[in-house]
């Protein structure tokens, strides 16, 4: 399926269902991600094959989030705010990480 194609469906369902409920969609499928986050910690000393079913669920969590942050977009805009706020935080997070690299250096 194309970019342009997944875009005409996700418009499609805020016209069926409206934003409201989409967004609450998106809380709900952000929700069940976190859960089975949380299971996959639980089973730190598990069999790999639980590990391995959980690993699953964790990917069509993560799918279904991203297909409703996509509507999120949809629903308040692909503005560049989104792009910028995100450069920001990842410059950011480089400094952390730089930053810890250093002071684990100087431990060294």
């Amino acid at each position: 399926m194309t970019k342009g194609q997944e875009k005409d469906i996700m418009h499609k369902a805020i016209r069926i269902w409206g934003e409201e409920l989409q967004i609450i969609m998106a809380i709900e499928e952000m929700s069940e991600l976190i859960k089975v986050l949380t299971k996959f910690l639980r089973l730190k000393n598990a069999l790999d094959v639980k590990k391995t079913e959980v690993a699953g669920m964790i990917a069509e969590e993560r799918a279904d989030v991203s297909i409703m942050l996509d509507q999120l977009r949809i629903i308040f805009g692909n503005s560049g705010m989104e792009m910028h706020i995100r450069d920001y935080k990842m410059d950011r997070l480089k400094k952390r990480i730089e930053d810890h690299e250093r002071s684990e250096s100087t431990k060294n």
